[in-house]
């Protein structure tokens, strides 16, 4: 059985800071999204707009935690913009921090999530992807209810250091999220810069910079909070968390959900029993316990370090969030 004959509709998927369009791991699973995107650079959204499907939705607005008017700062490298002003003192430590140079800055509309949620021009979202260089948590707050009464995963970029003055950091984000929308840290990924002086010698790790957070609602407290939907609704939102699960790699989510004491009042067997059929599937994988496993796989490390591709020798990023999926292999 193929996923299209399994799933009730498709997952809602909002991309706040959509430069570059969908990317991983959701672009393999772009078949099955209803897009939602906000991309306040003029530039950036005129070029979604000529490659977007008949049925996404793009918005050339900014969202932030209330309405407003927002100066946004155009940088020489488009992806560093930001309605936060670079820290040029922190950033001058590090190479090419010319990127972060403003080159204009822009008058922008913005909105809030909880505002378009009571205008009706939202009404429903599974999943909320946010990177915005910095204002991630001002978009966080002001989708409070929204996204608590609607959203089961988020991932978020976040940032362990100051990179925009006055820019919350990953400690700000992850207590908001936890204490606010129920969401609990799934996954991390790191991103580290070496220092100037030191971009040849050692190895390629530097300063623990900013990553990629995704938080997901989990299956113990999934059953409770579906509860307060229609039957329809709530089986389709659970039917979502599978999907969600499926895709960054966590198939053990997916079937902890299906297998909640209380799942047979949200979905019938033959939904169940098609679901634990396709992850069963898509589970098989080829990975090597027996003997000598960890001196292997200690020498395959130390050839990767070698190998670690790097950003001009000075920037690094840990393994992606999840586990994808090639040639058999989850890695």
């Amino acid at each position: 059985m193929k996923m299209n004959q399994i799933i009730p509709r498709k997952l809602l998927f909002c991309d706040v800071g959509a430069r570059g369009g969908i990317a991983d791991p959701w672009k393999s699973f772009q078949d099955f999204l209803g897009l939602i995107s906000f991309e306040p650079d003029k530039e950036e959204y005129e070029v979604l707009l000529s490659s977007k499907n008949e049925s996404d939705q793009i918005s050339h607005y900014a969202l932030y935690k209330d309405k407003r008017e927002l100066s946004l700062h155009l940088t020489k490298s488009r992806a560093c913009s930001s309605v936060y002003l670079p820290n040029v003192r922190f950033l001058k430590e590090f190479p090419d921090a010319n990127r972060f140079e403003i080159e204009k800055t822009v008058s922008v509309p913005a909105t809030s999530l909880d505002a378009l949620y009571r205008e009706e021009v939202l009404r429903n979202m599974d999943f909320i992807k946010i990177d915005v260089q910095g204002a991630e948590l001002d978009i966080l707050q002001g989708g409070k209810k929204f996204l608590s009464d609607h959203i089961l995963g988020v991932e978020v970029e976040v940032e362990f250091q100051a990179m925009y003055e006055n820019q919350p950091l990953f400690s700000d984000v992850d207590y908001f999220i936890r204490n606010n929308l129920g969401l609990q840290l799934q996954d991390l990924r790191k991103t580290y810069w070496k220092y100037k002086d030191g971009i040849k010698t050692g190895a390629s790790k530097g300063q623990l910079i900013f990553g990629d957070a995704l938080y997901y609602r989990t299956p113990s407290a999934m059953l409770s909070w579906c509860s307060r939907f229609p039957k329809e609704e709530s089986s389709s939102k659970i039917q979502m968390a599978c999907l969600m699960g499926l895709a960054y790699g966590y198939l053990d989510y997916c079937l902890c959900l299906l297998g909640q004491k209380s799942i047979g009042d949200f979905l019938d067997k033959e939904t169940i029993s098609n679901w634990r059929n396709y992850i069963t599937r898509y589970g098989r994988s080829f990975k090597y316990n027996g003997k000598g496993s960890e001196r292997l796989a200690a020498v395959l490390n130390i050839i990767y370090r070698i190998c670690q591709p790097t950003h001009e020798g000075w920037g690094s990023s840990g393994h992606h969030l999840g586990s994808k999926k090639k040639l058999g292999v989850f890695y």
